[in-house]
C-alpha cells in the first residue's frame, strides 16, 4: 500500500506493479487537472525485465509493440541510453479518462489508456486466463461461447442469421478437429440449410507461392486439400471453423477461380452476399500474410486489465487499462494490424453479421448486439469494436433513413475506405460493391422518383454535392494504370479524401449553382456496381479560367479573399506550382454562413480533355471564402437572391482569373439564361455547358 499524498490520495491495484509504476500513481493527483511527468525505466531491457517480474503495466506496454520495434529500441539503448519518461495530463472535461504515455526519444512512444469503470469492477479483475496463445482451447471455448450466446439469446442478431443462401463453392472442413485434409465443394453438394464461416485475411506477398483455385486444379481440390500445403492462416481458420461447430468455410482464393476473369467478376458480384449470409467471419487481424496465421503467442496475462482504485478526500473512482481495445473509426489508422489497412476488409466487416477478431494479444468479438474481448468477455451492448456507427445505422435500425442522411453515411464510409490500400487498383469499385448494393436498397426506399443510379462511387440524388471531395495529400496519377473511374469520382485516386461539407442536407442542394443535365457511366460487365469502362457528366454552370504559365502564389494573393486550390496530384503543394496548362474553376456550391457573416464557394478544378471544345477532366478542388467581408450586402448574404455579383466580385479580386466562355471553352455559352437555383429561377450570364470525363 502506498502512503497517502498531501490531499489524502491513495491507490490500490488489481495486479502487482513494479516500484517505478507504483511511483506514477503516487505522483499524479487524480482530482486536479494538469500535466504531470517523471522518469520510468532506464532502458527497454529494464522494462522487459520488469514485465518478466509480473508488473502488469509493463506487460501491457510491451504487448503494444511489435518485435521489430523492440529490436530498434534495444539498438537505441546501446548507442545512447536515455531514461524512459512517463507523462499524463488530466483535463476538467475528461476526468473519466486519462492516458499514461511512455516515451524514449523517437523509439519508444506508447500510450496506455485508462478509462473509468463501474464501481463493482474495483480491484476485482475478470477470471484469470492462463493461455499463452490465441489459439488455445481455452481461447476457442471463449469464442464459441460468444457465438452460442449470440445465436441463441440476441434477438437482434437472430434476425441476421440467414440459412438457405450458399456461395458457389465452399471448403468442407469437416467435423473432426484432427482431420489432415479438407476439400472443395460445389453449392449443389452442400445441404441447403448449412451454415458457413468466412475468412477475412491479408494475402501478403508473394501471393504467387500460395495455393489458389485455378482452372486446372479444380478437380484435384474437390477430391482433397491437404492441410500441409496450405498457409498457416488458412489452417488456423479451418481449426477455428471446426472449433465453432461448423463444417464449411469460405476463403476467397480457394473459392474463386483466380485465373478466370469471368468467374472473378461473377463471384465478385455476389461477394457481398457471401459475407452477409455467413454465420460468422474470422478476421486474421494480426497477420501480414498467410504464413503468420490467426493464432499468436502472447504473455498469459497481457489482456488482463490493470484496475487502479483511486481514493482521495475529494473523489474516488476505479480506472481500467488493458491491451489495445478497438474503437469506432480506428479502422485503417491502427498500425498494429495490417488487416485494418486492407481495402477489401471494409465491406467484409460492414456486411458480416458477426466478426471474431484474432488480434496479436487476444481475441475480440463483435455482433449486432455489442462487443467483447478476452479482457472484457461479457458482451457490452453499448460498445462497438472495429466496425462503424454507420454500420449499425445503415443495417440495424428499423426506421428507414432520410435521403440526406443515407448519403451522409455513405460519404463517411467512403472516406474510411479511401484510407485503406488495395494491391490491384482496378479493384477500387469492386472492393466496395457489396456496400454499394446495401445502400442502393436504402436509397430506393427513401428517394423520390426517378430511381437512384450508381455512378462509379457516386449517386444521382444530390450528385453535385458529392463532387466536392478533396485529397488529403497528393498522389500523382500513374498514367500507365488501367482505367477504373471517371476523374470526378473518388475511385480515380489512391489517397485518403475528405469533404468540406460536414453533413449532407437538403440545404446544400438549395445552394447548388450547377445544373446537371445528364450523367452516364458504362460498366465493363452487366453489374453496375463493378468495374466501369467510361463515364461523363454534362452540366451547366459558371466557369472561370486561369491562364497557362500563371503561378498559383500569384493567383491566391488577395487581401480580401481566401482562395484554396488543391490539386489531386500534389495536394497541399499546389501553391508552389506554375501551371503547365490552363486550369478552369467550376464553382458548385455558394453557401452563405449567416452566423459568421461569411460566404463560402466550393467547387472543382478542371483541365481540358482532348481536342474537343467543352470536354474536361477533374484535376483538383476549389475552396473560396470572403472571411466575413461586408462587401456583399447583408441582405444579399442572408437571402442569397443572386450569385452572379458574388462571383464577379471574386473574379475581379484575382487578376489571373477570368470568366470563361465562347466555343473554345465550352459546348455552349449562354447569356442571361434563367435556371433553377436556391428553390427559385435565377438569372445567369456567361453560363457554360460542359462535359467532365
Amino acid at each position: 500500500m502506498l502512503p497517502d499524498s498531501d490531499d489524502g490520495f491513495v491507490s490500490k491495484f488489481s495486479h502487482p506493479l513494479c516500484n517505478r509504476c507504483k511511483a506514477i500513481f503516487a505522483t499524479i493527483p487524480f482530482n486536479i487537472p494538469g500535466q504531470y511527468e517523471g522518469e520510468h525505466h532506464l532502458t527497454v531491457r529494464d522494462l522487459e525485465e520488469s514485465a518478466g517480474n509480473r508488473c502488469q503495466l509493463c506487460i501491457i506496454a510491451l504487448n503494444r509493440v511489435t518485435q521489430e520495434t523492440l529490436e530498434a529500441w534495444r539498438c537505441s539503448d546501446l548507442e545512447s541510453p536515455t531514461h524512459i519518461r512517463w507523462s499524463v495530463a488530466f483535463s476538467q472535461e475528461w476526468l473519466d479518462f486519462f492516458s499514461i504515455r511512455l516515451k524514449k526519444s523517437d523509439f519508444l512512444d506508447v500510450n496506455l489508456p485508462f478509462e473509468e469503470v463501474e464501481e463493482g469492477t474495483k480491484v476485482a479483475p475478470p477470471a484469470i486466463r492462463t493461455s499463452c496463445s490465441t489459439g488455445s482451447q481455452e481461447t476457442l471455448n471463449c469464442a464459441r461461447g460468444w457465438l452460442t450466446e449470440c445465436t441463441i439469446t440476441h434477438e437482434q442478431c437472430r434476425t441476421l442469421t440467414s440459412k438457405g443462401w450458399l456461395p458457389t463453392r465452399l471448403i468442407y472442413a469437416g467435423n473432426s478437429a484432427d482431420a489432415a485434409s479438407a476439400r472443395l465443394c460445389l453449392r449443389a453438394e452442400v445441404p441447403a440449410e448449412s451454415a458457413y464461416i468466412t475468412l477475412s485475411h491479408c494475402w501478403g506477398s508473394p501471393a504467387e507461392d500460395q495455393l489458389k483455385l485455378l482452372q486446372h486444379n479444380i478437380q484435384a481440390l474437390r477430391r482433397q486439400i491437404p492441410l500441409d500445403v496450405l498457409p498457416k492462416t488458412w489452417i488456423d481458420a479451418i481449426s477455428v471453423t471446426r472449433a465453432m461447430g461448423c463444417e464449411y468455410l469460405w476463403i476467397d482464393s480457394l473459392c474463386i477461380i483466380q485465373d478466370s476473369v469471368d468467374d472473378w467478376r461473377a463471384e465478385c458480384s455476389t461477394m457481398g452476399l457471401v459475407y452477409k449470409n455467413g454465420w460468422c467471419s474470422i478476421a486474421a487481424s494480426a497477420a501480414k500474410n498467410g504464413s503468420e496465421g490467426c493464432f499468436m503467442r502472447r504473455h498469459p496475462t497481457c489482456f488482463q486489465p490493470l484496475i487502479v482504485e483511486a481514493d482521495s478526500v475529494e473523489m474516488g473512482a476505479a480506472y481500467s487499462c488493458s491491451a489495445r481495445r478497438f474503437h469506432v473509426n480506428r479502422l485503417a489508422q491502427d498500425v498494429e494490424s495490417p488487416l485494418y489497412q486492407r481495402g477489401w476488409v471494409i465491406q467484409e466487416w460492414f456486411l458480416a453479421p458477426r466478426i471474431l477478431f484474432f488480434a496479436r494479444q487476444m481475441i475480440h468479438w463483435e455482433c449486432a448486439s455489442g462487443a467483447a474481448s478476452e479482457a472484457h468477455p461479457a458482451v457490452n451492448k453499448s460498445k462497438s469494436v472495429l466496425s462503424f456507427v454507420t454500420k449499425l445505422r445503415a443495417r440495424y435500425e428499423r426506421a428507414p433513413m432520410s435521403l440526406e442522411r443515407c448519403l451522409d453515411e455513405w460519404q463517411k464510409l467512403v472516406q474510411v475506405y479511401m484510407s485503406t490500400r488495395l494491391t490491384m487498383v482496378r479493384d477500387k469499385l469492386p472492393a466496395f460493391s457489396g456496400i454499394a448494393r446495401e445502400f442502393y436498397d436504402q436509397l430506393v426506399a427513401v428517394s423520390p422518383s426517378p430511381c437512384p443510379r450508381y455512378l462509379a462511387g457516386l449517386w444521382t440524388p444530390l450528385l453535385a454535392v458529392q463532387l466536392l471531395w478533396k485529397v488529403d495529400y497528393g498522389s500523382p496519377k500513374d498514367q500507365l494504370q488501367p482505367y477504373r473511374a471517371p476523374s470526378w469520382s473518388w475511385a480515380s485516386v489512391d489517397t485518403p479524401i475528405s469533404s468540406p461539407i460536414d453533413r449532407i442536407s437538403s440545404r446544400m442542394s438549395k445552394h447548388t449553382i450547377i445544373n446537371i443535365l445528364h450523367s452516364e457511366v458504362s460498366a465493363v460487365g452487366d453489374d453496375p456496381f463493378q468495374e466501369v469502362s467510361s463515364g461523363f457528366i454534362r452540366l451547366e454552370g459558371w466557369l472561370w479560367k486561369i491562364s497557362k504559365g500563371a503561378s498559383l502564389e500569384q493567383v491566391g494573393e488577395s487581401p480580401r479573399l481566401n482562395l484554396q486550390l488543391a490539386f489531386d496530384d500534389d495536394g497541399a503543394k499546389a501553391t508552389k506550382r506554375t501551371l503547365s496548362e490552363e486550369v478552369f474553376l467550376l464553382p458548385v456550391i455558394v453557401d452563405p454562413d449567416d452566423a459568421y457573416m461569411a460566404l463560402y464557394v466550393w467547387g472543382i478544378l478542371l483541365n481540358k480533355y482532348g481536342e474537343t471544345p467543352g470536354q474536361f477532366r477533374r484535376v483538383g478542388f476549389l475552396g473560396l471564402n470572403d472571411g466575413g467581408s461586408k462587401r456583399v450586402k447583408t441582405r444579399e448574404r442572408q437571402f442569397h437572391p443572386t450569385f452572379e455579383p458574388v462571383l464577379e466580385l471574386y473574379g475581379r479580386s484575382f487578376p489571373c482569373i477570368e470568366v470563361a466562355g465562347g466555343d473554345q471553352d465550352c459546348i455552349t455559352s449562354r447569356r442571361d439564361k434563367r435556371f433553377p437555383s436556391n428553390d427559385t429561377f435565377r438569372l445567369g450570364s456567361h453560363l457554360c455547358i460542359i462535359e467532365i470525363f
